[in-house]
């Protein structure tokens, strides 16, 4: 348990950017993954590029050196076991991983070893050796990660396959040393305790093995590789991916990795170097790409930027008609401003659940600009059409929750944040995944201070007020505002005092939504709710609006002590 916070509900979200989680479990697969052409060794990284050394016509490459072969679990040598499940690949016409005629392998280019690469034409693999003892190491560590996380979080596994097992032909994998991949997957996850989900990937990948899934100068796979991954974790996890058409692709020319640089950069991969392909959600704006901080994705990504003018009913329309058609699209408007598009929210976007993403900017307060640009309204309009909505209270939790969104959620969801740079009380949060946190839970407590978002800096400053006063209080952070996480209810039970704040309109807000609830489920103690009470708010900073409107933490801590004076009279 972090000394700042209890977990008291487990989110959804998990971690799970297949990418981010492949990366992490390759490093210790990788473990077992080491080149034996014939017992040689590769070079040593820091001496100069290996010369090529090419086997004259007619010669015997000296790849299959019978007695320097190696041999899987089994102590079978590694035939053609990994191919399309007929094992009769066409010797003169076997494409491999890019679609384009320079890359078909056939027997005229023959094999060699140049730096522990083994390169057939302009495409380089490296073998596998399966060793028991480090297979094992790997299955205990792992396991025993999975037993401290038991109920806090899942663990998946996975051994991603390398591209000899896969892209190679059969023909020319059954001349070369190393084990069955297929073979050693099985052998590693069946190893994995029942705390931990197993995704097998070869079969899987094996099934795409003509399309372009791996490098070919490059030990890695590409993102399409990483996307039928992707897929397969999905099925375990029980989610529906999302389809390759709801993002647009970027192209990237003129890759040579590490194929090429240790196997003594081959001519042959020169002139026909790797493409990177990048798949990306769509994102758009109503004239306000430096407002939102959409300037800077304008310039990495200006395919993807649609910037429709002070157009937000057009913004949500456009939106609308993107993800009609299989794209993903985020939407990025201050929170006053999606006030102009209810309408298009309403009939275009939610009543047919089209899957879009609203990113709700200038939410709650808002310090300079006065009444018309205050985000005190969007709670309220959101949450009556029932849009799930998450409210993240600093950095950590906005990229968590961003990318949970982008890459988990379906149907119309909104995220909010507020304006300006993260406050140090609130950077000083861990994101634990959570939909809601109990922050930092004192023994005996029975006052319970709930807000989200920015707000949960008042409630932290009026925790340690009350603490001057003898009064003990826990803190409660929502980061699902809508619908109300899971278990909420039930823990806000047991306190006798309930005090929500929160920086939108009272009126249809997440205080009366929780109150309502807590009615429902049958508790009786004392309901304190300080919001927006006036829309006509002053010209300020946020300091002051927040007292203006009995919002800042002095105003919450005398509230509640108020509220005891009152149980004692």
């Amino acid at each position: 348990m972090s000394p700042r916070y209890e977990r008291r509900q487990r989110g959804g979200g998990g971690a799970l950017l297949l990418l981010i989680a492949a990366a992490a479990l390759v490093v210790a697969v990788l473990a077992i993954f080491t080149d034996v052409f014939s017992g040689k060794k590769a070079p040593d990284k820091d001496t100069d590029s290996p010369a090529v050394t090419q086997p004259a016509d007619g010669e015997p490459d000296g790849t299959g050196d019978a007695d320097n072969t190696a041999k899987d679990p089994e102590g079978d040598q590694k035939g053609g076991q990994s191919g399309n499940g007929d094992g009769n690949t066409d010797k003169s016409t076997v494409t491999t991983t890019k679609p384009a005629a320079s890359n078909v392998i056939t027997t005229d280019a023959t094999p060699y070893q140049s730096g522990g690469v083994y390169i057939v034409g302009n495409a380089g693999y490296e073998m596998y050796n399966y060793v028991g003892s480090l297979a094992e190491k790997y299955q205990s560590t792992v396991n025993a990660v999975a037993d401290s996380l038991s109920g806090v979080s899942n663990v998946y596994a996975m051994a991603i396959p390398l591209s000899s097992s896969i892209t190679l032909p059969d023909s020319l994998l059954s001349d070369i040393p190393g084990s069955d991949q297929a073979q050693a997957e099985k052998d590693i996850l069946a190893g994995m305790g029942q705390n931990i989900k197993t995704v097998p990937l070869h079969d899987a990948l094996n099934a795409h093995r003509t399309e372009y899934i791996y490098f070919r100068t490059d030990h890695h796979w590409t993102a399409l590789g990483a996307y039928y991954a992707y897929v397969q974790f999905c099925n375990v996890k029980g989610i529906t991916p999302h389809d390759l058409s709801d993002y647009e692709v970027s192209q990237y020319t003129g890759f040579l990795g590490s194929f090429y640089n240790d196997g003594g950069k081959p001519q042959a991969m020169a002139d026909d170097p790797d493409t990177v392909n990048a798949y990306h959600p769509v994102s758009s704006t109503a004239a306000m790409k430096y407002g939102t901080g959409l300037n800077f994705f304008k310039h990495r990504h200006p395919g993807r930027f649609f910037d429709v003018g002070m157009a937000e009913e057009h913004a949500v329309t456009f939106a609308a008609g993107l993800a009609s058609q299989g794209l993903l699209p985020v939407v990025a408007i201050y929170s006053t401003f999606f006030q102009r598009a209810y309408d298009q929210i309403i009939h275009d976007v939610n009543l047919m659940q089209l899957d879009v993403l609203f990113a709700v900017d200038r939410a709650g307060l808002v310090p300079g600009d006065g009444a018309t640009h205050q985000g005190i309204y969007d709670v309220a309009f959101f949450s009556n059409v029932n849009i799930p909505i998450f409210a993240p209270a600093n950095y950590a939790e906005l990229r968590y929750w961003l990318t949970y969104l982008v890459r988990e959620a379906h149907g119309p969801r909104m995220i909010r944040y507020a304006r300006g740079g993260e406050n140090p009380a609130l950077a000083a949060l861990p994101c634990t995944g959570a939909r809601y946190d109990v922050l930092d839970p004192v023994d005996g407590a029975r006052i319970a201070l709930v807000s989200y978002g920015a707000e949960t800096e008042e409630i932290i400053a009026a925790k340690d007020l009350l603490a001057q006063h003898g009064v003990q209080a826990d803190c409660v952070k929502l980061t699902q505002l809508y619908p109300l996480p899971d278990g909420v209810c039930d823990t806000l039970k047991h306190y006798d005092t309930i005090l929500f704040a929160e920086d939108t309109v009272r009126t249809g807000g997440i205080g009366e939504q929780l109150g309502f609830a807590m009615q429902q489920c049958g508790w009786q103690g004392e309901f304190l709710l300080h919001a927006v009470d006036n829309s006509h708010l002053l010209h300020a900073n946020v300091p002051e609006l927040r007292k203006d409107q009995q919002l800042d933490a002095a105003a919450l801590c005398a509230d509640i002590l108020n509220a005891l004076k009152e149980k004692q009279a």
